[in-house]
């Protein structure tokens, strides 16, 4: 084959689009060197007319473009710079992801069956990377005899952001699956739940149950009173597992709970630890509401924070606010906080009722900004920006389509 006819290759484009959703879940690395691959063959091949259909449809995520130019306008001091740029470079999933779809445009014939196979791409990535973990859990069990620290268990992510992919995976899989190929569904279903039991992530099981709830109220052919008794059999048996289980994990999640209760600040537990450090964002935003400290300087300020009021074992860890929106109101301030705010919410008023997996997945993407400073990393990032933009690209296309 020519070398021109590959960069021409409307097919080969396609399956680079759809292989971005597919290595999201599997690696961070393969998912930029997919996309700068995407550009690259995109950039040879361009075209102005192009160029035309893609300045008229960058209006449908801009709320993508506000966020990630505030970060831009938002350096403050060249002694910062380097953290700065840093938080820009990670940020730039908000720029890349709305100009995959946007650049995608020409290649969909069907947007509707282009999305069932964005998300079915998805579902593969997720659960071929939980297979490679409960294999490698498997492996451990048999040589150590014992069931791998959930830390152990998720070989290259984040426990927390794992569980969101696996979580956002189960709506989608309900959604692609469900009556449609039984067989594929359990199968997956038991991968990717069991998955997502053995991130131990607290935000992930509550996330969990909320999926539960809504895909069996919305899914399921059975009447009100049989599906209400099948959820309490659920949430109860979550609950018995709980306190009968001897994980480490399980009991500091119960600790946490007795925690925030008793408003007991002192537990040396995660859980305890985020109590301190919100309140320490709060202190610190009393005078940086308005403008922020700057681009990237959130953890940097809170670790003086930590120091000057001697909270040497924050310090030493060099905490971050683990709350997205409390790490985005410090480095951006009002303006940066109320562009966060509007890039998740913007997308539910195009929302219609047959999109209600849409509102679970921001609902559970807020859940877990609640509790992680998620876009501070690639793979936090990379999740949200894709996963959005997704988002806006189906719905905000279809009401065009229905305005045209």
């Amino acid at each position: 084959m020519k070398v021109s006819s590959l960069y021409n290759n409307k097919y080969l484009k396609q399956y680079l689009f759809y292989l971005i959703p597919f290595f999201i879940p599997i690696y961070s690395n393969f998912v930029t060197w997919t996309i700068i691959i995407y550009f690259l063959i995109h950039l040879i091949n361009f075209n102005y007319s192009l160029f035309q259909r893609l300045s008229v449809s960058i209006k449908f995520f801009h709320p993508f473009f506000i966020f990630f130019f505030i970060e831009i306008l938002f350096i403050r001091s060249l002694s910062n710079v380097d953290n700065a740029l840093f938080d820009i470079q990670v940020k730039l999933s908000f720029l890349v992801m709305p100009l995959v779809f946007i650049i995608a445009i020409p290649l969909i014939i069907d947007i509707e069956a282009s999305i069932h196979k964005l998300k079915k791409w998805f579902i593969w990535g997720c659960s071929i990377s939980s297979s490679i973990f409960l294999l490698n859990a498997i492996i451990q069990y048999i040589y150590h005899k014992k069931i791998p620290h959930y830390t152990d268990f998720v070989i290259w992510f984040h426990p927390s952001y794992y569980a969101l992919y696996l979580n956002t995976a189960i709506v989608f899989l309900f959604t692609e699956y469900y009556k449609k190929n039984n067989t594929i569904f359990w199968l997956l279903f038991t991968i990717l739940v069991t998955s997502s039991l053995l991130t131990s992530s607290k935000s992930g099981w509550i996330s969990l149950i909320l999926v539960s709830i809504v895909m069996f109220y919305k899914l399921f052919n059975i009447p009100f009173f049989i599906k209400s008794l099948l959820l309490i059999f659920i949430i109860s048996t979550f609950v018995i597992i709980m306190n009968k289980l001897d994980n480490e994990r399980i009991y500091y999640f119960k600790k946490s709970i007795e925690n925030l209760l008793n408003q007991n600040q002192q537990e040396s537990e995660s859980s305890g630890y985020r109590i301190i450090i919100w309140q320490s964002c709060i202190d610190i935003l009393k005078n940086e509401w308005i403008l922020g400290t700057g681009t990237g300087s959130a953890t940097e300020t809170l670790n003086r924070y930590y120091k000057e009021k001697h909270l040497y074992h924050l310090f030493e860890k060099k905490l971050n606010a683990h709350n997205q929106f409390f790490q985005t109101f410090i480095s951006l301030g009002i303006i940066g906080f109320l562009s966060l705010i509007y890039l998740l919410l913007y997308p539910i008023i195009f929302l219609k009722k047959r999109f209600y997996e849409y509102n679970l997945i921001i609902f559970i993407i807020i859940l877990n900004f609640l509790t992680e400073s998620m876009l501070e990393t690639q793979a936090g990032s990379i999740y949200t920006g894709y996963i959005l933009s997704l988002i806006y690209f189906h719905t905000q296309f279809l009401a065009f389509k229905e305005l045209s």
